[in-house]
């Protein structure tokens, strides 16, 4: 068999050993073999695959340049003639899922081949990109990183081979694709078999899931915004230096309020930072880039807004549940509201 399949396998600059936000900028690059997880994935594949090299990017140079980002990856990535490509796992990191998302989805289209990827269900790279790129499911941290490769690495065996199993059996997000197949029953007995074991309150499952959509109605418009209470909410992290109310900086069950009662901007000697997701060396620098205070104090004293609330919402939206997230917001709404705030500027990362 040889080397067996040759497989290209894409991590961001911290998996690939460079370091971690301070290295976010570092541009595309390949090495030969397997890097990091890599080495471990070298094993898992074994012996019908093998790692041929190992691409990288930066996730901040990925995320401010990805079309760049990704015509240079292949540049590079095509000498090596991959037969398949494996990106990540991401868990719930947002940028490097979007990454592994959109550059899988490009060598999918670009070179023929097929994508494998991991990502916990909340990451934004799987609704962009299940449709191109198979993704497993994974837990949200990389404490789970050898049961996130073992099935990856399973899944890849099964492309190969061509022959993929469904999403529940093979462990990766469908893609709503409806493929043909013959059964011995029709459509009516299978119909009716399904809603007696709904009846019956016994486990199921569906042939076809609708689609989940949650439906959020428009807020009405203001009526003055030269007369209204405006607040300034973030999910960028924004505390108080030293952060005395101990916000998490990732994974976040509740929100801060920061006092700006009397500033006309942000201070770095009094404001900082807590977040996990994104480089906040600009933001530490001059807090006003995360949330606009010095802008917004430039609006009300033209009259352009009636009031801004001498306070602003926070929380650190890294990693959040959606659950935690819905309440979070609902939380910080009704306070708003009590206040008589009649509309908000929400700043995020």
């Amino acid at each position: 068999m040889g080397e067996g399949f040759r497989v290209v396998h894409y991590v961001n600059q911290f998996f690939a050993g460079l370091g971690g936000e301070e290295r976010a900028g570092v541009g595309p690059a390949v090495r030969p073999g397997p890097v990091g997880p890599g080495r471990r994935l070298r094993q898992l594949l074994a012996p019908e695959g093998a790692i041929v090299a190992t691409a990288y990017c930066g996730d901040n140079y990925f995320a401010d340049q990805p079309e760049q980002a990704i015509a240079a990856l292949l540049a590079k990535i095509r000498p090596y003639r991959p037969d398949l490509a494996i990106l990540g796992p991401a868990f719930n990191s947002g940028r490097y899922g979007v990454a592994c998302g959109q550059l899988g989805a490009a060598l999918t289209r670009e070179l023929g081949i097929p994508a494998i990827s991991g990502m916990h269900a909340e990451n934004p790279g799987v609704a962009l990109a299940r449709a191109d790129v198979l993704i497993v499911e994974t837990a949200a941290d990389a404490r789970t990183m050898d049961a996130a490769l073992t099935r990856m690495a399973a899944l890849a065996r099964a492309a190969h081979r061509g022959g993929l199993p469904g999403p529940a059996e093979g462990g990766y997000f469908p893609r709503g694709l409806r493929l043909n197949v013959r059964v011995d029953r029709t459509a009516a007995e299978r119909a009716l078999d399904l809603l007696l074991h709904k009846l019956r309150g016994e486990p199921f499952q569906t042939e076809l899931t609708p689609p989940g959509r949650e439906r959020v109605a428009p807020a009405p418009p203001v009526r003055s915004l030269a007369e209204a209470t405006v607040a300034l909410v973030t999910d960028g992290g924004l505390v108080a230096r030293g952060n005395p109310e101990r916000l998490a900086p990732a994974l976040a069950e509740r929100f801060t309020v920061v006092d700006v009662d009397g500033l006309e901007r942000l201070d770095p000697a009094t404001q900082e930072v807590t977040h996990r997701g994104y480089d906040t060396a600009l933001v530490n620098a001059d807090p006003n880039r995360l949330v606009p205070l010095d802008a917004a104090r430039e609006l009300e004293r033209e009259g352009r807004v009636g009031r801004l609330l001498p306070r602003i919402y926070t929380t650190a939206g890294c990693s959040a549940p959606v659950a935690n997230a819905r309440r979070i917001g609902q939380e910080i709404a009704d306070q708003l509201r009590e206040q008589g705030v009649e509309a908000a500027i929400v700043t995020s990362t």
